[in-house]
């Protein structure tokens, strides 16, 4: 049996202390390039992952049309949009009122509203839920409410020219100041259009709706919006409106078609 000298054992010693001190800085090494990997993937996905964070946009239009003397008329319609947006959803809320006073005679004081609920807006095929209410002075409604479903089309999405259009399958059901009103199912179609003609100078946008009854061929309702929009600056625009609609069961003291024009001003942070 052979003995290690006293040197042989501190050679060895110190050889079992620098493989362990080796072992031990590369273990520590591998653990920080470890971390170090790990978090600057973290860093990365997060970077290239887009965030799915709750946006709000609004959109607010006001007109005014007056005139004295031997006809005293005065006109405001105001429009007012809000947009809340999430990658998985969309919600889409419009009021339009339009007041209107002709020689003492009130003409209109007119509602109409309407929401839109929309399920992964960025897909070009989505599911939409839709819901109308209108009272109208101007063409003796009392109430119309008209709650829908279908799908929305992404026809064109380019920065300076957009094409949206909803499809949808509603109840319709219509109460009058003056004669019996109704109720149907209908197909309702509503093109959304926008396009820019000049850029950070003029825009025109335009929204064309066709109602049509399922049990009553005659029974139709035709709306057509466009608007120019001369940009002052990211937010203010100077705005000329009109708006044209046929309606083909009105109160016989009504007439079918309707054509007004106004010009305002418009404060958006979407276009």
């Amino acid at each position: 049996m052979e003995f290690l000298s006293q040197q042989q054992f501190k050679d060895l010693s110190y050889m079992k202390i620098e493989k362990t001190i080796t072992r031990n800085i590369l273990t520590g090494m591998l653990l920080v390039i470890l971390i170090f990997t790990s978090n600057f993937g973290f860093s990365q996905s997060d970077q290239i992952k887009p965030k799915d964070s709750l946006s709000f946009n609004y959109k607010f239009n006001a007109s005014m049309r007056m005139s004295k003397g031997r006809l005293n008329q005065l006109m405001i319609p105001l429009l007012l949009q809000t947009t809340l947006t999430k990658k998985t959803f969309e919600i889409d809320l419009i009021g339009n009122y339009i007041y209107h006073k002709i020689n003492g005679f009130q003409l209109e004081n007119d509602i109409l509203t309407r929401g839109v609920f929309t399920l992964f807006p960025q897909r070009r095929i989505h599911p939409v839920i839709g819901y109308i209410y209108e009272s109208s002075l101007l063409y003796q409604v009392k109430s119309r409410h008209s709650p829908g479903l279908g799908i929305g089309l992404t026809m064109i999405n380019k920065t300076n020219h957009k094409l949206r259009l909803n499809s949808f399958a509603s109840y319709d059901k219509t109460v009058f100041e003056n004669i019996q009103g109704y109720e149907t199912f209908r197909a309702n179609l509503i093109l959304f259009g926008s396009d820019v003609l000049i850029k950070d100078r003029l825009d025109f946008n335009y929204t064309i709706f066709y109602f049509q009854s399922g049990q009553d061929g005659t029974n139709y309702t035709l709306r057509f919006e466009p608007k120019l929009l001369f940009k002052l600056n990211k937010i203010f625009s100077f705005s000329v409106n009109m708006n044209y609609r046929y309606e083909s069961i009105v109160d016989p003291v009504n007439t079918k078609e309707n054509l007004f024009m106004s010009v305002g001003l418009q404060i958006a942070n979407m276009k």
